[in-house]
């Protein structure tokens, strides 16, 4: 058995299997396509029965010439078909005639292999290599009256085809010719038949999914077809290369070595100088497209492409760059220019991509430009417009717009039918066809484009808004704080007239102003350190803590009464603010109590928890106004004289550092507030002392 002869038809039974595979699994119930599944899989039997027989590939070899003959009838089927769905009738008897004759010559000839009798004047005359001859005259006849009788405005669906299959006809022809004037097969001939069948499947392929009504979804993708294009221009172009070399080294006598070494080289730097212009890259994907796909567009791949470039993490604060290169891509554009609606009644230049800005102006909101783009939503070839004003009516652009060499498109970025955006797109590398396809493409990437810059602004504008809200917070944190100290002096002053004469008025008066000016210095200290500071934290002792919380409310009325149920209680916390935080709620208690109640502060440990209670017996809560209203920033009861704030913030400092703030109360019966913050970790010695 030839071996070249058995992988060369052993590829075209693979390559018709996975023809047969495409079509059978997407054949939608239609005639031409259950025809044209048959004929590839009759082939792809054809082809394994041939590389079997490949040693005795002759015309006597009964099996083959079975299988010949089939393959024939089911690609005659398949194109009477397309014929008599068509147009031509003139020269079906004229066919008719050529396939019966065929067909009876062979009929002769397997009906005396079958008896055993094979007439002498059979094997003499080479019968069946003429009848073979004749199926593929008529095969070809076929091909060429489908091409005809096709208008010429459908022939681009059916072109591939007929090279396909005119190419197989045409190629057995030649064989059986050849056998029939040298009396003998030729083998390079004969081994080489497998090859050309592989190679016409990928036009048969393209043809098949070029026609929707045949029913088969035949998918082709777009970036298999141009990265294999690629190769096989490489390979193609490294074989050219390489013949060349040898003729060189051949030839060139004593300096034949040196003469292929430089073109060698110089070869593969040519190449490497084409793989990597962008030139090139894009008129093969101009070529691509405009010859083997019905519609110019993957538009499954193109969208995930344009979402995936649209919100890519790489580059970020260039998100308008972002979005101009993804829209330029679609078309092959090698950048453009973003105009944004702008604070004034216009639209300002707001980015660009590899494409200077250099010469372009701001676009008027009232102006020709944006008014056409609001109202018809046109994408607007600047080729055209310069050819034929024409085409855009009621469209006069700015001058500066006109005499602009490289702009090539205006894409509107429409949203809610208004026009939030306006990019200007360069002219391609490759010059390339602009149809209904781009137009549509564009329009829709436009708009997504035009939610994706608006959704960009908002999170700006939140952004700086959170900054704002940072600062404000901050500031009326320090109000708040301000207003407490306040608090504390002005009760001084009241009682001063009366028992400024008291030493342990004094005294306490001393230490009240001691305490003041600390903290109102540690306030300034954390002030003057920027609002992105954050507070230093220590471990802080709660007894001390509490004393100096009892020290700060001390003024008010009831007078808080402290239980230590558990001493050596550290959290860690930054100590000012815990302690205001604690004052706060102290406060409160004492406003809400009448001066015959009573004010408990409790310090106990649970678990690895430090837990303060302050409880009170007065007017207490209902849990409406603890759910919706206690924690609500600046909603106040206290009128003119309160802020809001003070339970905002005791809550959002204590889970600041991992602890939690609960809240019982009922009317009537007084309020328990209950904070839990994990305990610190003591040195031994600290501890000890």
């Amino acid at each position: 058995m030839s071996q070249l002869g058995f992988y060369s038809y052993a590829s075209a039974a693979v390559a018709f299997l996975v023809l047969s595979l495409l079509l059978v699994t997407s054949w939608r119930g239609r005639m031409q396509g259950a025809l044209l599944a048959a004929a590839t899989v009759v082939t792809c039997l054809w082809a394994v029965i041939s590389s079997l027989y490949t040693s005795a590939a002759s015309p006597g070899a009964l099996l083959p010439q079975i299988f010949e003959l089939l393959k024939y009838g089911a690609w005659y089927l398949f194109l009477f078909r397309l014929l008599r769905a068509g147009k031509a009738r003139e020269f079906r008897v004229l066919l008719q005639l050529l396939a019966g004759l065929g067909l009876a010559l062979t009929a002769v000839y397997l009906y005396s292999l079958a008896v055993g009798r094979i007439p002498a004047f059979v094997q003499e005359a080479r019968l069946i290599v003429l009848a073979d001859a004749l199926l593929a005259v008529a095969g070809l006849v076929l091909v060429e009256q489908l091409y005809r009788n096709t208008p010429g405005e459908q022939r681009w669906s059916i072109k591939y085809l007929c090279f396909g299959i005119g190419g197989m006809f045409a190629y057995d022809f030649y064989l059986y010719a050849d056998i029939l004037l040298f009396g003998h097969i030729t083998p390079w001939v004969w081994n080489a038949r497998g090859l050309v069948y592989t190679l016409v499947v990928p036009l048969i392929a393209v043809s098949a999914a070029r026609n929707p009504q045949w029913s088969l979804d035949v998918f082709v993708s777009r970036r298999i077809v141009f990265h294999g294009a690629a190769l096989l221009a490489t390979g193609i172009y490294l074989l050219i290369m390489a013949a060349g070399g040898f003729y060189i080294r051949y030839y060139g006598g004593d300096w034949g070595g040196v003469a292929q070494a430089v073109f060698v080289f110089g070869a593969l730097m040519l190449l490497l100088v084409i793989l990597s212009s962008g030139h090139a890259r894009a008129y093969l994907r101009v070529f691509l497209n405009k010859h083997f796909f019905n519609y110019k567009y993957d538009y499954r791949d193109e969208w995930l492409g344009f979402i995936r470039k649209l919100t890519s993490a790489s580059g970020e604060g260039r998100w308008r760059e972002r979005a101009i290169k993804a829209l330029a891509d679609i078309v092959d554009s090698p950048g453009g220019v973003l105009w944004e609606r702008g604070a004034r009644d216009g639209y300002e230049i707001m980015a660009n991509f590899a494409m200077p800005e250099s010469g372009l102006c701001r676009i008027d909101a009232t102006g020709p430009l944006a008014t056409f783009l609001q109202e018809r939503q046109w994408v607007i070839n600047l080729v055209e417009y310069r050819q034929d004003p024409g085409r855009y009516p009621g469209l006069i652009l700015p001058e500066w717009l006109i005499e602009r060499e490289d702009a090539w498109l205006i894409v509107p970025l429409m949203l809610d039918n208004a026009l939030e955006g306006v990019i200007l797109l360069a002219k391609p590398l490759a010059p390339r066809d602009y149809s209904w396809e781009d137009n549509d493409i564009l329009k829709t990437a436009g708009t997504q484009v035009a939610g994706y810059l608006i959704q960009q602004r908002a999170t700006q504008e939140l952004i700086s808004a959170r900054q704002f809200e940072a600062t404000n917070r901050m500031a009326a944190f320090m109000m708040h704080d301000l207003k407490n100290v306040m608090a504390q002096l002005s009760l001084l002053l009241d009682n001063a007239e009366k028992h400024k004469r008291n030493p342990v008025f004094v005294d306490d008066m001393i230490a009240t102003v001691d305490n003041v000016m600390r903290r109102m210095e540690r306030m300034l200290a954390r002030l003057g350190g920027g609002q992105g500071q954050q507070d230093r934290s220590a471990t802080v002792d709660m007894v001390s803590l509490l004393e100096e919380t009892r020290a700060i409310v001390a003024a008010g009325r009831p007078h808080p009464e402290v239980y230590y149920e558990a001493r050596g209680l550290s959290v860690q916390a930054d100590a000012d603010r815990l302690s205001a935080v604690l004052a706060h709620i102290v406060r409160n208690a004492q406003d809400a109590t009448p001066e015959d109640g009573r004010v408990v502060i409790r310090l106990r440990r649970e678990d690895e928890q430090a837990v303060v209670e302050v409880d009170d017996t007065g007017r207490g809560m209902d849990q409406q106004f603890i759910r919706e209203r206690l924690f609500r920033p600046f909603d106040t009861t206290k009128g003119s004289s309160g802020m809001g704030i003070g339970a905002y913030e005791c809550r959002e400092y204590v889970r600041e550092l991992g602890g939690e703030v609960e809240v019982e109360s009922e009317p009537g019966k007084g309020t328990r507030f209950r904070i839990m913050l994990p305990v610190a970790a003591v040195p031994q010695e600290k501890a000890a002392i």
